[in-house]
């Protein structure tokens, strides 16, 4: 018998006793931990297939993740396929998989950005106006991710 066979028999033991009440919170449980494992399941990045790459180099990543997302105003339109240290120089060269359909202007640039205080990093990149538009394996030029410090020094000094 399988797993869930096993919680259900035992909830419905539960059921028929005198004790319904833990009977419905151990379902409701249940249904919970099933909800986070689909979302969990659902909600992970997926690579963008038939793309082309485009490049830049930063000082630093801020603990940006291979797999993030690249977005322009919010849209999805690439993922982050591969990051590495250059050992000469020690800045990052990050290569991120843009999706075929997408052309970016030649005059873009991207930053590394989170979307909450402790929020996950992604890509952002600020489109140009530029006609022309970048080649396969171009480098665009970037700008590091600020880390917490940064931005509460940012705030503090503001005041």
């Amino acid at each position: 018998m399988n797993i869930l066979g096993r919680i259900l028999k035992s909830l419905r033991k539960l059921a028929d006793s005198d004790r319904p009440v833990e009977a419905i919170l151990g379902l409701f449980i249940i249904v919970i931990a099933v909800y986070f494992l689909v979302v969990g399941i659902t909600s992970k990045t997926t690579n963008v297939v038939g793309g082309y790459t485009l490049n830049t180099t930063v000082d630093s990543v801020a603990n940006l993740p291979t797999g993030s997302f690249v977005m322009i105003h919010g849209i999805q339109v690439g993922t982050v396929s591969n990051i590495h240290l250059n050992p000469t120089n020690y800045r990052v060269h990050i290569q991120m998989n843009i999706n075929s359909n997408i052309k970016i202007p030649n005059d873009s640039s991207v930053e590394i950005v989170s979307a909450g205080l402790m929020s996950d990093k992604y890509i952002r990149v600020i489109p140009g106006s530029s006609n022309e538009t970048f080649k396969p394996n171009d480098n665009v030029p970037g700008k590091s991710a600020e880390t917490l410090e940064e931005m509460i020094g940012k705030m503090v000094f503001s005041l």
